[in-house]
């Protein structure tokens, strides 16, 4: 839940105070079948606790239950709709929407819980409404996606269908500028949080982007 990525994000559990983490369960093991992983890259839950994984190198979804148990799958090595050329950050939205960022693909894929392709947006370039590798994505409460990638400057910002809304941040080593944004999340309040593997830092902004604050150096 975002309640749960905030926990995270700011090191407490629910009652405050550091959080201890305990190792519960772990599933998958190498391979190409059911429950097997060839690159497994980013990982999303929904309201029901199902977890989805982006298989990368098998360029497919894959959907377990909390505690493991394989559910479906969807995705094959291709460039038309429901396909994949390397899948890579994934996110669920509030009405159980699975969206994707098919990285070679350059592009974002949109799919009910079932895997069924509903939509997608994007297309090799730096323009609006253009990707270049996206590695990650989040989606907000207002159901607005957020797209980042290395190889791409700023944090793009579309609507649940993908229309171009704005662009956060912009190249540089500045406050609210970013090199290599690589990770992104979304708290319950609509802050943006972003990962930059270049300047090893994590930015913090508004959801109209501005920045608000910054941590992290290498180290």
């Amino acid at each position: 839940s975002q309640a749960q990525q905030q926990d995270l994000l700011t090191g407490t559990g629910g009652g405050g105070g550091s959080t201890n983490f305990t190792f519960e369960k772990k599933w998958g093991r190498y391979g190409s079948g059911n429950g097997k992983f060839y690159y497994t890259h980013s990982i999303a839950t929904d309201s029901g606790g199902n977890v989805y994984v982006t298989d990368s190198h098998n360029h497919r979804v894959q959907v377990f239950d909390s505690s493991g148990n394989f559910l479906r799958k969807w995705g094959s090595k291709g460039h038309g709709n429901g396909q994949f050329y390397y899948p890579y950050g994934i996110a669920v939205d509030n009405g159980g929407n699975v969206y994707v960022a098919d990285r070679n693909n350059h592009r974002v894929q949109v799919f009910d819980s079932s895997g069924n392709f509903l939509r997608k947006w994007g297309s090799k370039g730096h323009g609006n409404g253009q990707f270049y590798y996206p590695d990650d994505l989040a989606v907000d409460g207002s159901g607005n996606v957020y797209v980042v990638g290395r190889a791409a400057t700023g944090v793009k910002v579309f609507d649940s269908s993908g229309n171009f809304l704005r662009t956060i941040g912009s190249y540089g080593y500045g406050n609210g500028q970013l090199i290599s944004p690589l990770g992104i999340a979304v708290d319950s309040a609509g802050n943006v949080y972003v990962t930059d593997v270049s300047k090893r830092q994590v930015q913090v902004f508004d959801s109209s982007g501005n920045f608000l604050r910054k941590w992290g150096s290498k180290g």
